[in-house]
């Protein structure tokens, strides 16, 4: 997999090199700025990545500090991925010296584009922050990991992952299986089961809420330590149930579906 890195000062080598692959249609756009907040100084620059999805078959973002937001497509044909890139700190000049050093590194690779922040590993008194919208085909398998915000995925007919730490996780209109896993925050999913398919939701410090239609075939297992669990709108069989967790099979029990918090509510509904 080739990489490249987005900085004022590597712009023309990404311009000239991104191109060049096969395949591969890429822009980058920088316009950096800064203004004056609550006595913060800061530095800004968006930024804008293509690549032509024909043979791709996995998109993977690994972020940092920033929201993220996906949406597929049935008729999309490309992967587009555009963003801001921010740095605050007390200083106007140390925040723009140091937006050279927040990076975002587009890779492509015969079968998969993958998208990653680069930042020190110091902050020292500064916030770095990268924001991600990303415009996909709903076919390509999806994996996000980030750390700090909200995140969004929308619209996916492929398996989605999801790696978070800190934020609210949105999963709306996924039809093809969902793993998700949060500390800090909701959980909220909505979508169908494909079938032997599975949705695995995990959370620590936050509810979890689960929709699904109600034709849904699975092996369910909710639970919560301390908490309650719910299931409504759905006919359960082999039901073994108490406040804090449900089990049983609704349908033909061909998929799995196994939600999971530590501090805070399950709910699983069917529609």
């Amino acid at each position: 997999m080739r990489l490249y890195r987005l900085t004022r000062t590597g712009l023309a080598l990404a311009a000239a090199l991104v191109p060049a692959l096969a395949g591969l249609s890429c822009c980058c756009i920088t316009d950096p700025c800064d203004d004056s907040r609550g006595g913060d100084e800061e530095a800004r620059a968006s930024f804008r990545y293509a690549a032509a999805a024909e043979g791709i078959t996995m998109f993977s973002l690994e972020g940092i500090n920033g929201k993220v937001e996906i949406t597929g497509s049935p008729s999309a044909d490309s992967v587009i991925v555009r963003g801001e890139r921010e740095v605050r700190s007390e200083d106007e000049e140390d925040a723009r010296e140091h937006l050279a050093l927040l990076t975002v590194e587009f890779g492509v690779s015969p079968a998969a584009v993958s998208v990653r922040t680069r930042q020190p590993n110091r902050n020292e008194g500064r916030t770095y922050t990268v924001n991600y919208r990303v415009a996909l085909p709903e076919r390509l398998r999806t994996s996000v990991v980030g750390v700090n915000g909200d995140a969004g995925i929308m619209g996916m007919a492929a398996p989605v992952s999801v790696d978070w730490t800190n934020g609210d996780l949105l999963c709306t209109d996924v039809h093809g299986g969902c793993e998700a896993s949060l500390v800090n925050g909701r959980i909220v999913c909505d979508g169908t089961l494909p079938a032997s398919g599975s949705i695995v939701l995990t959370g620590v410090n936050g509810n979890v809420t689960l929709s699904v239609p109600d034709s849904t075939s699975a092996q369910i297992d909710a639970r919560t330590t301390n908490g309650t669990v719910t299931v409504s709108g759905l006919s359960v069989r082999d039901l073994n149930s108490s406040r804090t967790a449900v089990s049983g099979v609704i349908g033909g029990g061909r998929g799995t579906i196994r939600l999971t918090t530590v501090n805070g509510n399950v709910s699983l509904a069917g529609n």
